[in-house]
């Protein structure tokens, strides 16, 4: 059943119109990418975008505290899928 829908998708009535408006959806998308890009290199100083979080920052001061030796140690359970 999938085989023939997707004959009639490619070969059918409608396929050729199909086509076309793929088609244009994918130059509409390329023209899009290509204009951000170009608006991207007329900035040069903003080299990210200021909407994303930064990332996190990691620095040899921060590192987490060993555990007192009092507590008990726990290994984890394997997991079994």
């Amino acid at each position: 059943a999938l085989v023939a829908k997707l004959q009639r998708m490619q070969f059918g009535k409608s396929s050729e119109k199909l086509r076309e408006k793929t088609q244009r959806q994918v130059r509409e998308a390329e023209e899009c990418i290509n204009a951000l890009q170009e608006e991207m290199v007329e900035v040069p100083g903003e080299q990210h975008d200021p909407a994303l979080p930064q990332p996190l920052r990691q620095s040899s001061s921060r590192k987490r505290k060993l555990l007192p030796a009092s507590f008990p140690s726990e290994k984890p359970a394997r997991c079994r899928w």
